[in-house]
């Protein structure tokens, strides 16, 4: 078990605490000079013993003594003690990247959970494969596929030991031939088959336009080459006219070798140019869906296609991309999250105070503040993206639990429900039981009177929160057909329905009307000093190797340059149309508000402390006055938002960026 995941929070909360709530030491040379100047002078006599209580409390910070700063014959001793702002802003820069460099990868959260929850049971096995051995273990869901595959690998010894066994040991049995070879092959090649049966059966049925379908002549050497798996497919002749005929005798041939005919790269070249060409022929004829709409083809295919093939691939998808930190689109990680926490036991908790609260099973903790969060590490690494590359996520978008959503309700239901005392497989089986029944009752519950539903996500919690999550299954299935909206899901995933961000538009309209207010007001400088991050560490590399070091590291020089263009990009956005409502557009534009409305703080020596600057940036400062009086975090959690996060790379170079602008600031008050 590795130490470094286990340890992954204290390592951080260490680190990031000494930087941003135990480091009191963020008062530069300037400050101390500027408060004995003020003690010094005879105009503000009557304010010297205040003024002497703060200069006393700025030398507890760098313990040093204030009789000896306020002595002529020391001073400049203990002033030397003390780093002047360019020396401040150069120890910033080296805290920041000391932070990034504590940064783990996504993959590591899960690591954690797997170690936590399983502890030494397969330790031996890499991540991917302890993942998809335990949900085969504890669970049936989607295991049917896998165990067919693992079946048709037996010797004829292991097929009559295998035959012999019942239950669980025929379960064990299984387990035990699982090994990475399986993703190796399974992810390009396991749907093959089913992919090949889909194309022959689209063939057969599809208007493909005057001319048909015809093959390239690349594309008809390939089938030549994959002849070789059967005696059978030799006497058939390949006519391009005609491909789907092929096809058909192929998935007809009672020959075939199939494990070497599914692991063959021939023939996953094959199948891919083979869908590619047919996509292409696709793609410029046209159909009118059911709503009236005019699509390509080619949309349609893609979309059935995900619900022939993902069935078969569902728990490889699920394993390697939790274990490899691979964020999809379509709700698709959403759909892999929520039966991990039902397989690996994790629990909802709406008060994290309660005697029972577990952190290391904190589902929200764990699997969406820690690993699918603004998962910036992984947006800038050179890390390569599994394959279907087209259906990741671009950008990171840190979706938080949408208590909107019917599924995700259902999910928690059940989660929350100990009382069930249900197993993880009777638990995914009840939870989709139920899915299907909150669909129907839905649909029966059309023919009456609309009921109006509330946008906001918070109400959707606080209701659930209030007894509800208590009601008996059939009392849930009622209230969720009732009160929830089964639309919106594009007839891609039910983890779309009701996926629509009202509350984090709202904000964002607020916030860009605000900018542009705050434009004709105050300077525009002061909106775009925040952007400078990077070319502080430029301007510091010419004279120090440590920060000429940090901008040879590829990773957080990119990062820089990623936020950076975010910065810019959301800066010249004049349009708040096309700004997109997520969590990271959400705070960078509350930062460009943030700079515009706290501009006194800048007189502010109470806020020079780095742990009291970052209170105000997320709690506010009370005042009500504001849209910042309240702080980030209640934004953010309005909109169903993970907080303000220490672990969120994202959110510490706002901190800092933001620290670095206020002490750079300074310089206009002295």
């Amino acid at each position: 078990m590795s130490q470094l995941n286990e340890n992954i929070t204290a390592n951080l909360k260490k680190i990031i605490s000494g930087s941003i709530t135990n480091i009191p030491q963020y008062y530069c040379r300037e400050d101390f000079e500027y408060m004995i100047k003020r003690i010094n002078n005879p105009k503000e006599k009557s304010g010297a013993p205040s003024k002497k209580k703060v200069l006393r409390e700025m030398c507890i910070a760098y313990e040093i003594s204030i009789e000896l700063l306020l002595d002529k014959a020391t001073i400049k001793d203990e002033l030397g003690k003390i780093p002047t702002r360019k020396e401040l802003k150069k120890i910033l820069l080296l805290e920041m990247y000391s932070v990034y460099k504590a940064f783990p990868a996504s993959e590591n959260y899960i690591e954690r959970i797997v170690n936590q929850r399983l502890g030494d049971k397969f330790s031996g096995d890499p991540l991917r494969v302890r993942i998809l051995k335990h949900m085969i273990g504890v669970t049936d869901y989607y295991t049917k596929p896998i165990i067919k595959r693992i079946e048709r690998t037996f010797s004829a010894d292991e097929k009559k030991q295998y035959k012999k066994l019942k239950g669980n040991d025929a379960r064990v049995f299984i387990i035990n031939k699982i090994d990475d070879s399986l993703f190796r092959f399974g992810e390009s090649y396991l749907g093959n088959i089913k992919l090949i049966k889909y194309l022959n059966k689209k063939l057969h049925v599809e208007k493909l336009g005057k001319e048909g379908f015809v093959v390239s002549g690349q594309l008809e050497e390939r089938f030549i080459s994959i002849k070789k798996f059967s005696p059978e497919l030799e006497k058939n002749e390949i006519n391009p006219q005609d491909i789907s005929e092929f096809i058909k005798v192929f998935l007809d041939c009672k020959q075939i070798n199939w494990l070497e005919f599914e692991q063959s790269t021939e023939v996953m070249h094959t199948v891919t140019q083979l869908e590619k060409e047919y996509r292409e022929h696709l793609k410029p004829i046209s159909y009118t869906t059911s709503k009236g709409k005019i699509a390509s083809l080619m949309e349609k295919y893609d979309a059935a296609k995900d619900n022939v093939i993902s069935d078969n691939n569902f728990l490889l998808k699920l394993s390697n991309s939790l274990a490899n930190g691979a964020f999809y689109t379509n709700g698709a990680t959403k759909s892999y999250l929520y039966p991990f926490a039902v397989a690996f036991d994790l629990m909802y908790y709406f008060d994290h105070e309660s005697g029972d609260y577990d952190a290391s099973r904190d589902l929200e903790k764990n699997l969406f503040y820690d690993f699918y969060g603004d998962n910036y590490l992984r947006y800038v690494s050179n890390k390569t993206f599994l394959e279907d590359k087209s259906s990741q996520e671009k950008e990171p978008t840190s979706e938080g639990i949408n208590f909107k959503n019917f599924v995700e309700a259902i999910y928690i239901y059940y989660i929350t429900r100990r009382d069930f005392a249900l197993t993880s497989s009777e638990k995914l089986k009840r939870i989709h039981q139920m899915i299907d029944a909150c669909k129907k009752r839905h649909q029966a519950l059309k023919k009456m009177p609309k009921k109006s539903m509330p946008k906001e996500t918070i109400l959707y919690k606080n209701n659930l929160q209030s007894n509800i999550l208590m009601l008996s299954e059939e009392a849930f299935i009622d209230y969720i057909a009732s009160n929830y909206d089964f639309k919106d899901n594009r007839e891609k995933s039910d983890f779309l329905a009701a996926s629509n961000q009202f509350t984090a538009e709202k904000y964002l309209h607020t916030l860009m009307e605000k900018i542009r207010v705050y434009r004709n007001e105050l300077p525009d400088q002061l909106a775009t000093d925040l952007q400078n991050l990077l070319s502080y560490f430029e301007n510091q590399a010419n004279n120090d190797a440590r920060i000429k070091n940090m901008l040879n590291d590829k990773s957080f020089s990119s990062l820089l340059e990623k936020i950076d263009q975010k910065l810019n990009t959301i800066h010249e956005m004049k349009d708040i149309t096309k700004i997109e409502a997520s969590r990271t557009n959400l705070i960078l534009l509350y930062v460009c508000v943030f700079i515009y409305e706290n501009v006194d703080l800048k007189n502010d020596l109470e806020i020079k402390e780095m742990n009291k600057f970052y209170k105000r940036f997320v709690s506010g400062d009370d005042t009500g006055e504001r849209i910042t009086s309240n702080g980030i975090n209640k934004i953010l959690e309005e909109c169903r938002y993970q907080k303000i996060y220490e672990k969120n790379i994202l959110d510490m170079y706002v901190i800092f960026s933001l620290y670095l602008w206020y002490v750079d600031s300074q310089i206009d008050v002295y």
